[in-house]
């Protein structure tokens, strides 16, 4: 009896193209077994509106002072808003989120357990010191504002989804402390400043009020005496007064408002939306990696199946 033949020019491994799809199954497998131990990484995200302008109700009296007393009062807007995303990166607001501590869960592998933790940001980290647990938290922060709305947004990626957003709160809690404490010191530096003002223009007002009393008891009834030149003098005199006080009521009311500045303790920001807690993961996305490695063990082996095709026509093999 004629033995059975079989025709193998079918099978994987009996062609070029079907060694390939071979190893880029393999490689798709290597990628997404190594992907099941890189831990996800969750992003909280939060918004904050622009910040308040600041004397919104006193610009005309701002304006008429500015005016007479020839020395600049700033203008309506928040000092700190184009700043906040360098405040957000600064220093020393990231040395008090990292020396924080934080209660939160994590996964050793996909499809591990939940593991609580309470650890400082510096430990997860896994920063020896300080300045590389700051360059760390920075690279883990993105911080982008909208230029037309003027929305800040603010995005924490770490391997917890708990953890990214109690990271995110503590810097939205901090930057908050952060401006609070730069409005105080700017109020309590303009009161000082004002003080100043208002003593000098005070000083000014008694020498133009004692001006004004000697040259009307030398000249009673000025305002009816036919010398145009001693009424002229009279009114002169009596603007300068007035005028003077009028700038030390407005200085007076700036003073007052820069100690009420320098001791408001009210919060600075308003936040559009408080920080998430993330649902879905950030990434790795492991159906991509198995798909570039598929891809990538494919496209090696095809080229080293027709290496020598491909390298027969060099000038080195033809000699």
């Amino acid at each position: 009896m004629k033995p059975l033949s079989v025709n193998r020019s079918w099978l994987p491994d009996s062609t070029p193209w079907g060694r390939a799809l071979k190893v880029g199954v393999a490689g798709a497998a290597v990628a997404l077994g190594l992907g099941l131990f890189v831990p996800n990484q969750y992003t909280s995200v939060a918004r904050i509106l622009p910040m308040a302008k600041a004397g919104q109700g006193n610009l005309g009296a701002l304006a008429a002072l500015q005016a007479m007393s020839g020395f600049n009062l700033g203008n309506n807007a928040s000092p700190f808003e184009q700043a906040l995303p360098e405040i957000l990166r600064s220093r020393a607001v990231l040395d008090r989120v990292l020396a924080k501590e934080y209660d939160y869960h994590q996964r050793a592998w996909r499809f591990g357990s939940d593991t609580a933790h309470h650890r400082t940001l510096q430990e997860v980290l896994g920063a020896p010191d300080r300045d590389v647990a700051v360059q760390r938290l920075s690279g883990l922060l993105d911080v982008q504002k909208d230029l037309k709305s003027g929305v800040l947004t603010v995005k924490v990626t770490l391997p917890s989804a708990d953890l990214a957003q109690g990271v995110n709160q503590a810097l939205m809690s901090e930057l908050e402390a952060f401006l609070v404490q730069l409005r105080n010191e700017r109020g309590r530096a303009t009161a000082g400043f004002m003080a100043e003002r208002v003593g000098a223009t005070r000083a000014e007002l008694e020498d133009a009020l004692t001006r004004y009393l000697h040259f009307a008891g030398r000249n009673r009834g000025y305002a009816f005496s036919p010398d145009p030149a001693v009424k002229v003098e009279g009114q002169k005199l009596e603007y300068e007064v007035e005028y003077r006080k009028q700038v030390l009521l407005r200085l007076q009311q700036q003073v007052d408002a820069a100690i009420i500045e320098e001791k408001d303790a009210t919060p600075v920001m308003s936040m559009l939306d408080r920080p998430t807690l993330p649902i879905q993961k950030t990434r790795p996305s492991r159906v991509m990696w198995a798909l570039g490695a598929f891809l990538l063990a494919a496209a090696a082996t095809l080229v080293w199946e027709r290496r020598a095709q491909l390298f027969e026509g060099e000038p080195g093999e033809q000699a």
